[in-house]
């Protein structure tokens, strides 16, 4: 996690919960994952010697989990107590997707990249706030909504890449470097 520090002069304004006084110490963590499985039909076409489309259609599933513990302590109104705020945020999404991928062959085993999709995922959403002051009960502040709604989802991939037949033309290897948008 990640800390700060105020010095004698100096404060910290807490930015997460409803605890707005300033204090003199903050302490952060953190917690994401992020997983997406893309399950696809495609084919390839060969458009001349130099490129290559392979045009797919399929169905995107998306899991995202975002939580964050912030502590704050030290301040003037604080005393020896601490502001505590948890975040957590849940995001699940299914749905159609669509797109292109190209390949626009170089030389030498050497070629360009190109990826564009685009997919409309249902999706379900969870987000809960818990803060409290320690060790006073009458400070409790907590906030939850859950909902439904259709997501827009665009993914772009460019690079480069080499490839190249082994073992006698059995087995084909390919290395790519991408930039992810």
């Amino acid at each position: 996690g990640a800390s700060v520090q105020g010095g004698i002069e100096d404060a910290v304004i807490p930015l997460k919960g409803p605890y707005a006084h300033p204090t003199h110490y903050a302490h952060s963590q953190i917690h994401f994952t992020f997983l997406n499985l893309d399950v696809v039909l495609s084919r390839h076409y060969f458009i001349s010697r130099t490129l290559a489309l392979n045009p797919l259609t399929g169905v995107k599933n998306t899991w995202n989990h975002l939580k964050q513990n912030v502590w704050y302590s030290q301040g003037s109104y604080l005393l020896n107590n601490s502001a505590i705020t948890k975040d957590s945020s849940k995001i699940w999404g299914i749905g159609p997707q669509v797109g292109i991928n190209t390949q626009w062959y170089l030389g030498r085993g050497f070629h360009g990249i190109g990826f564009l999709s685009t997919s409309l995922l249902y999706s379900y959403i969870q987000a809960k706030q818990n803060s409290y002051v320690t060790p006073s009960q009458d400070l409790n502040f907590y906030v939850s909504q859950k909902n439904h709604q259709f997501i827009p989802n665009m993914q772009c991939n460019i690079g480069l890449g080499w490839s190249r037949f082994l073992n006698e033309n059995k087995n084909y290897l390919t290395i790519s470097i991408k930039h992810l948008n």
